[in-house]
């Protein structure tokens, strides 16, 4: 956390010559190694963790490879990670990610599948609001956009998301094809 990648990797190191089945070690170090863009040591580490047969959290390691797909813009990647982690846990962080991706490899409607999904586990979830509205954005409807940009403000408003949102509603409502909400 504090940018000491050198010494993190030390120390991991050691962990995993004291316990070469260390997941979390080997989780951990493959972390690092993506923070530094050692892209095929931290996949080499993420797989070493995986590897371990009787690693209690397995859905970790892909969802870091999930994160290093998506750092190198390979998106389909990405979402086979992240929707292997989702396999074997579906939690509020893995859907959101997964939806997110799938939007950035051009699935739009899978994506917004997904965020739905997110939604429901975490209504008052504010980045999972804010990604599902720039999906609909992206699939062109503004109203279901403008809907979930109104929710992230509702939930979070004094988060850069809500000024972003907030950036998003003035222009939805002046937008002159887009109806006017009842008063």
């Amino acid at each position: 956390m504090m940018g000491k990648y050198s010494d993190a990797e030390r120390f991991y190191k050691e962990a995993i010559d004291i316990d070469s089945e260390f997941s979390e070690a080997h989780n951990a170090l493959g972390v690092i190694y993506t923070k530094q863009q050692r892209w095929k040591d931290a996949l080499k580490s993420f797989q070493k963790a995986l590897d371990n047969k009787l690693y209690a959290t397995p859905h970790v390691p892909y969802l870091n490879m999930g994160d290093l797909y998506m750092s190198q813009r390979d998106y389909p990647k990405a979402v086979e990670a992240y929707q292997e982690s989702k396999r074997l846990v579906n939690q509020d962080i893995t859907v959101y990610k997964l939806g997110t991706a799938l939007v950035a490899a051009g699935k739009v409607r899978e994506g917004i599948a997904e965020l739905q999904e997110g939604v429901t586990m975490a209504p008052k979830n504010a980045d999972m609001r804010m990604a599902l509205a720039l999906a609909f954005m992206k699939e062109g409807n503004k109203r279901s956009a403008l809907s979930e940009f109104r929710k992230v403000v509702e939930f979070a408003p004094k988060s850069e998301a809500a000024r972003v949102a907030k950036d998003y509603i003035a222009t939805l409502d002046a937008d002159p094809l887009q109806p006017k909400k009842k008063k």
